[in-house]
């Protein structure tokens, strides 16, 4: 009898820590996330982040990255960068039972997006009228060593609201 052995090569890699700001995907005052009203959302299950009361109508790409999903509804958001790092956009508490009244979606699932992109056009009045939070979370649900988060009143696609810093590992060759 042979015996079979599956042997690898060991590749060296080096590791590299690397940042990246997220840009306030709309307008208004971050708060911490712990004080959303959705559990799932405040207990951290659907990933770290930060939430803000909104006071404009456009939900804007935080950073380039591809749409993975986007539900029926439009209220969740999905978006996976280069770097993957995966990232949540949630807008409202229970947003699923307002059955996408108020919101216009802009963007599809595969698609592209950069620092800016319009994803949402939000009727704030009619989404007050149906839930009992208009809240929009920014989560990071994968990707991120740490997370720290700006907080204060932010502009939409001008102001950082969260600094990831996330672990890059770069395959380098041995040298003989």
């Amino acid at each position: 009898m042979t015996q079979l052995s599956i042997v690898e090569k060991a590749t060296p890699a080096l590791v590299k820590l690397k940042a990246l700001m997220l840009l306030a995907p709309i307008s208004g005052e971050t708060k911490l996330v712990k004080q959303h009203s959705d559990v799932l959302i405040s207990h951290h299950l659907l990933g770290r982040g930060i939430v803000i009361h909104p006071v404009s109508s456009r939900l804007l790409a935080p950073c380039s990255a591809s749409v993975t999903h986007i539900s029926p509804s439009g209220h969740h958001i999905t978006l996976t960068t280069t770097l993957g790092v995966v990232i949540e956009l949630i807008v409202g508490d229970n947003a699923l039972l307002s059955h996408g009244i108020g919101i216009v979606k802009k963007i599809h699932a595969g698609q592209l997006v950069y620092a800016g992109d319009v994803l949402l056009e939000l009727d704030l009045i009619k989404l007050k009228q149906h839930l009992n939070s208009i809240d929009v979370a920014l989560l990071v649900s994968k990707g991120a060593l740490k997370i720290t988060p700006q907080m204060g009143q932010k502009r939409a696609g001008q102001d950082n609201v969260l600094k990831l810093i996330i672990k890059l590992i770069v395959k380098t060759e041995e040298s003989t």
